[in-house]
C-alpha cells in the first residue's frame, strides 16, 4: 500500500509538470492558425489515454495479473515521451527571450523546415517587446486588473476540478457498479464519450473562441451531473422501497 501511494505521488507530480509544460510548449512552436488546436491537444491525449486504459482494464478484468498488467502497459507512453523529449528543439520564443535571435532563428528553421523565417521571427520579437520588462509576481496580487485576470483564470481551473470529474474516473467503476451493476462497462462507455466529445472542441477552439466553448462545456457538465444524480437517487429510492 505504501509503495502504491508513493507511486501515485510521483506519478501525480509528473502529470502536474507535463500538464503545464506541454500546452505551453505546443503554443510556442505552433503556427498561429493551429495554436488553439495544438494547445488543447494535451487534453485529447489525456482522454485518449483514459479510454485506452479502460479498454485494457476491460480486456484483462479476469486475468490473474489484472492491475499489474494495466500499470505495466502504461509505462510505454511515459518512456516514449522521456526518450522523445531529447529530440525536441527549444522553443524559438524562449531562445529569443533568454539567448539571442540567431539561436531562435535556427530553432524556428528546424521546426518549420524552411530557411526564410524572418517574418515569424519578427512577430516573435514584436510580441516580446510589447510584453515589456519582467514584472514582479507580487503585482498579480497587488494590481487590480491583474488580480481580476488571475481570479478568473484560477476560478475556471478550480471549478473544473470541483466538478468531480477526477472522482468519477477514479471511483467510477465502484459508483456505476452500485448503480447499474456493470461498473467497468459503464466506465468504458463514459471514457469513450469523453474522448469523442473532445475531438470537435479541437477544431472549434479557434473558430468559436474559448469563452463560448467554456459555456457549452459548463452546460454539458450540468446535464451530466443531473443525469448521474438522478440515476443514483433512483438507486437509493429502490433500496428504500425494499427496506
Amino acid at each position: 500500500m505504501i509503495l502504491i501511494l508513493i507511486g501515485r505521488i510521483i506519478e501525480g507530480t509528473g502529470v502536474g509538470c507535463s500538464s503545464f509544460s506541454c500546452p505551453l510548449y505546443a503554443s510556442e512552436i505552433a503556427p498561429t492558425n493551429l495554436r488553439g488546436m495544438l494547445s488543447g491537444f494535451m487534453q485529447m491525449t489525456v482522454v485518449a489515454g483514459l479510454f485506452a486504459a479502460n479498454v485494457v482494464n476491460f480486456l484483462i478484468q479476469n486475468h490473474k495479473w489484472g492491475w499489474r498488467l494495466s500499470n505495466g502497459i502504461i509505462l510505454i507512453a511515459p518512456i516514449t515521451i522521456m526518450i522523445g523529449i531529447f529530440f525536441c528543439p527549444e522553443t524559438p520564443r524562449w531562445l529569443f527571450k533568454n539567448k539571442n535571435r540567431e539561436s531562435a532563428e535556427k530553432s524556428l528553421q528546424r521546426i518549420r523546415k524552411i530557411e526564410n523565417v524572418t517574418a515569424e521571427l519578427d512577430a516573435i520579437a514584436n510580441a516580446i517587446e510589447e510584453e515589456g520588462n519582467q514584472r514582479s509576481i507580487t503585482e498579480l496580487f497587488t494590481t487590480k486588473k491583474m488580480l481580476q485576470r488571475l481570479g478568473v483564470g484560477m476560478a475556471v481551473h478550480f471549478l473544473a476540478q470541483t466538478s468531480g470529474i477526477n472522482v468519477v474516473f477514479t471511483f467510477g467503476g465502484i459508483i456505476y457498479e452500485s448503480i447499474l451493476g456493470k461498473g467497468i462497462v459503464s466506465l468504458l462507455i463514459l471514457s469513450s464519450a469523453n474522448m469523442l466529445s473532445t475531438i470537435p472542441a479541437l477544431f472549434l477552439f479557434d473558430r468559436l473562441g474559448r469563452r463560448k466553448l467554456l459555456i457549452v462545456g459548463a452546460l454539458g457538465m450540468v446535464v451530466g451531473h443531473f443525469v448521474a444524480a438522478t440515476l443514483y437517487m433512483h438507486k437509493i429510492l429502490k433500496l428504500l422501497v425494499i427496506l
